[in-house]
């Protein structure tokens, strides 16, 4: 037996062919989640709700058992966080279509700004280094850094964020224990071990299907102060995330790229469109008037000669092992040895099997 409203906008939420436009319109028309849940097929009906929809209805409520699903999510450490409640996101409020509750694995931050972080899931070089250099520095603000745990763009964001210590939050298109891409789940599970979180408005059990990823992206714009989009093409995700931002009122930022590359034209096309423009995370404080905090990294005499003078190679392009041993005329096994150690030490980052950039 179902006791509280939250109980059962958990139970609504499990309706498999029913979004939470329609079901949050049949609470508003009973007056009361409970009254929708508890509503017989012909009530449905002289309600103005179709025949076909109403029996639909009746058959997938009778099939559910909510105690167990209750079991389930205790058993996946996944709780339940209703619409209207203390620990639902305000910000979600806010949106015209908000969940009718959010399931959550881990600790959602409650800081006064947070961010989501977008992107291609093919992004160049480029798009990986400002990805991992923007994130890092707001994360180091303390800036809760929220993104959808895709490749690219998404799965970096995550990764900038946890590397220096900062909050994250991902965002599902699949109910909590359904990870995807399935080899994000290593990732998914330091996210919420550093004490970030998984989100999803699906139930444990529900799969990545096409058409959830529109609906995840809303909940992304939507529980943010801002959207950031690093490098994305014309027609992706990340440009319709950033869009649903826009029209929810809140920020949206920008990295420009060249202008002759396809994965920049999407953020080319949100900044001539009003977009705030980021070159560094200064640009994003700026506009939640927030200063940065002094960051303490090792000081160069806890590197050793041979450390010091390859990392004085470095610029501002991504560099291969290749190019180091010509720069440094090292050979290439003290070369390997010396960036596994400055990798280790925090003053450089791998973007790919083969290219490493100064932090």
């Amino acid at each position: 037996m179902l006791s509280s409203e939250s109980e059962h906008l958990f139970a609504l939420s499990h309706l498999p062919s029913f979004s939470a436009k329609r079901l949050r319109r049949w609470i508003d028309v009973f007056g009361s989640a409970e009254r929708a849940w508890t509503a017989s097929t012909m009530e449905l009906v002289e309600r103005g709700i179709p025949q076909n929809a109403a029996e639909r209805f009746f058959h997938e409520r009778a099939v559910i058992d909510i105690a167990q699903k209750k079991v389930q999510c205790a058993r996946l450490g996944i709780t339940f966080h209703a619409m209207g409640t203390e620990q639902f996101p305000p910000l979600l409020m806010e949106i015209p279509d908000p969940p009718l509750g959010l399931f959550v694995k881990g600790k959602q931050c409650d800081a006064p700004v947070s961010l989501a972080v977008v992107g291609t899931r093919r992004p160049s070089l480029y798009g990986q280094q400002v990805t991992r250099d923007l994130v890092g520095s707001l994360a180091e603000q303390n800036i809760p850094i929220v993104s959808g745990l895709a490749l690219g763009i998404d799965g970096i964001a995550h990764e900038a964020a946890l590397e220096r210590d900062g909050i994250t939050v991902a965002v599902l298109a699949a109910g909590l224990d359904q990870i995807y891409p399935s080899m994000h789940a290593g990732l998914a599970e330091r996210i919420v071990g550093r004490g970030g979180a998984l989100v999803s408005e699906f139930p444990p059990g529900v799969p990545a299907l096409k058409h959830h990823f529109p609906i995840r992206n809303r909940l992304i714009a939507g529980m943010t102060n801002g959207t950031m989009v690093t490098e994305a093409p014309r027609s992706s995700g990340a440009l319709l995330t950033a869009e649903l931002a826009l029209g929810y009122d809140r920020d949206v930022f920008a990295v420009p790229g060249a202008i002759t590359n396809p994965v920049s034209a999407g953020t080319n096309h949100l900044l001539k469109r009003g977009a705030q423009v980021v070159t560094c995370a200064d640009d994003v404080l700026a506009a939640y008037h927030l200063e940065q905090k002094t960051q303490h990294l090792p000081l160069p005499e806890t590197l050793t000669g041979t450390e010091r003078n390859l990392l004085a190679f470095f610029g501002p392009e991504p560099l291969t092992v290749d190019q180091l041993v010509k720069m440094s005329t090292l050979e290439a096994s003290v070369v390997n040895a010396t960036l596994t150690l400055l990798l280790m030490k925090g003053w450089i980052v791998q973007l790919d099997p083969v290219h490493y950039t100064k932090v």
